[in-house]
């Protein structure tokens, strides 16, 4: 016997019930003669019919089973066997066996030279527990109690005597800790058993927590496993932000908020910021000092036409001696495509000559020469 299983069906939340109205009848095929409708076959009903047969089954201490339909019959013999049984010996007789899983065993229960032992199937299970037999071996709830309490006034008294410098598990030690001597100090560790390659494992470390102002140092060790260890220093400041600092095998130091460390190695190749000044520094914006003694000017100046001879112009900054490349060009201002010949002539380290063809204004000038 089993539930209803059809398309549509629903579950025991959402089984129609009966109607709390209306008057209890029986059910009839109707009488076309005399006009009298069939009656209906609610899903109630047969939600009713099922629900009495399982019952009686289930309580019966059998498992419905969809491939027999003869579990209801099963249920009343063993309700009635169990009822005559009772009646007969006068109290509810223990039963071997009949629950799916049990066994039907046959059971010995006698006392034996150890106490109240027991055999099943010829099996020998050993001597039964009782009162007696755990008091000798066993301490009651108020011996525990007591033993709890005379070890934890123990650990009272030691961590008071000593000024209260002992730890204890799951307790908060107060004032300081002197460690002397040629000892390991303070050792934090972690057995992560066999952990799964490309993991992170952060392994126990030591913490310094300013409580109640959100600022924390932490310093331990982090394995990149199958890969490498890293030893990890973290801050979090005021704002609540961290910041971590990792020293790592086989790389530089990295720091979360500025990057690489360097070391004196990577400075070998750099000019000290003095020599630097010296070679590069300039007051004059117009002015580009360059590497090996080279220097760029870039300015503008003010030159006559062409039917003039050229204006001199002098340079921003003197130069050290007669400059490599010098041009002049205009710089826009109201010449034609074709008003672009510069003639620049008579250099020396102080300045030299320009004279356009025929323009007259403001013009771009770049000399190079040395320092």
């Amino acid at each position: 016997m089993d539930l209803l299983i059809a398309p549509n069906t629903v579950t025991a939340e959402d089984a129609d019930k009966a109607p709390t109205t209306g008057t209890p009848g029986y059910a009839t095929d109707g009488n076309p003669i005399t006009g009298t409708p069939r009656t209906p076959f609610p899903a109630y009903a047969w939600n009713a019919i099922q629900i009495e047969f399982k019952t009686v089954i289930e309580q019966s201490g059998l498992t419905l089973n969809r491939s027999d339909n003869t579990q209801l019959y099963q249920a009343i013999q063993k309700i009635v066997a169990a009822g005559a049984s009772e009646a007969a010996v006068g109290y509810t007789p223990v039963e071997q066996g009949g629950i799916n899983g049990l066994t039907s065993d046959k059971i010995n229960i006698g006392n034996g030279s150890g106490g109240l032992s027991a055999y099943i199937a010829g099996n020998y299970y050993g001597v039964l527990a009782t009162q007696n037999w755990a008091s000798s071996l066993f301490a009651t709830q108020p011996a525990l109690s007591a033993e709890a309490q005379s070890r934890s006034d123990a650990d009272a008294n030691l961590q008071n005597n000593i000024n209260d410098r002992v730890w204890k598990g799951g307790d908060t030690m107060t004032g300081a800790l002197t460690i002397e001597g040629n000892t390991a100090g303070v050792v934090v560790q972690y057995n992560p058993g066999s952990p799964a390659t490309d993991t992170y494992i952060n392994y126990p470390g030591l913490a310094s927590i300013a409580e109640g102002r959100g600022g924390e140092f932490h310093c331990q060790l982090q394995e990149h496993v199958g890969y490498k260890f890293a030893g990890l220093l973290s801050l979090r400041g005021s704002s609540g932000t961290w910041r971590y600092m990792s020293i790592s095998e086989g790389a530089r130091i990295n720091d979360s908020d500025y990057g690489d460390v360097a070391y004196t190695a990577d400075l070998a190749g750099c000019v000290p910021a003095a020599t630097y000044a010296a070679d590069f520094a300039t007051s004059d914006n117009r002015v580009i000092n360059l590497p090996y003694g080279h220097r760029i000017q870039a300015f503008q100046a003010s030159v006559g036409d062409g039917t003039t001879a050229g204006s001199w112009i002098p340079f921003p900054v003197a130069f050290s001696g007669t400059p490599v490349f010098y041009q002049a060009n205009s710089n826009g201002n109201g010449d034609g495509a074709t008003d672009t010949d510069y003639w620049c002539y008579g250099a020396t380290a102080m300045g030299m000559y320009v004279r356009p063809r025929n323009h007259a204004g403001s013009a771009n000038i770049i000399v190079i020469g040395p320092t």
